[in-house]
């Protein structure tokens, strides 16, 4: 089922089916074009942030997430699952640190008036990477392949549920 959205003013917005975050130092203000949401789509989320090795999300994620709630509060017939991935240096504790975050993730929509109904949070660990082990190890320096490590730890929503 699809439902076309009207044009809103905030932080993400979606295009060919991704969220977007800005990047830092920019006016961490983006307009939602029209955009037809189905369920299935994935949305990658760049910006969110976490305390490192914890499960504690940062300041500077909360206007993100605040965005989100907007969005899910305009849209209450939209549910999401809260994916989170995680890189090959410890796959139990990567796996655990993603859940943990998702959670954290999903308590924080919660306590922003987002009915829980709606939300999942899920760890996949390192089960999907966006970029290949065979690709990083082509690597030519070690700040390299930790960058391209890092394109694999992310946070991503899939519509679940759509109007």
């Amino acid at each position: 089922m699809k439902r076309q959205f009207h044009k809103y003013l905030f932080i993400f917005a979606i295009l060919s089916g991704h969220f977007f975050a800005p990047a830092q130092g920019s006016s961490q203000q983006f307009n939602l074009r029209d955009s037809v949401l189905t369920r299935g789509n994935v949305c990658r989320l760049y910006g969110l942030k976490f305390d490192i090795g914890t499960c504690e999300l940062s300041k500077s994620s909360f206007v993100l997430l605040d965005s989100l709630v907007y969005f899910l509060k305009k849209n209450s017939a939209v549910a999401i699952e809260i994916q989170r991935f995680g890189d090959d240096t410890n796959p139990y504790r990567s796996m655990r640190l993603g859940h943990c975050r998702a959670l954290n993730i999903k308590k924080y929509l919660e306590l922003n008036g987002i009915e829980g109904m709606r939300l999942i949070a899920k760890s996949y660990g390192l089960t999907r990477p966006l970029i290949s082990d065979t690709e990083i190890k082509k690597a030519k320096s070690k700040e390299e392949m930790e960058a391209l490590k890092s394109y694999n730890i992310r946070t991503e929503l899939q519509i679940t549920e759509a109007p």
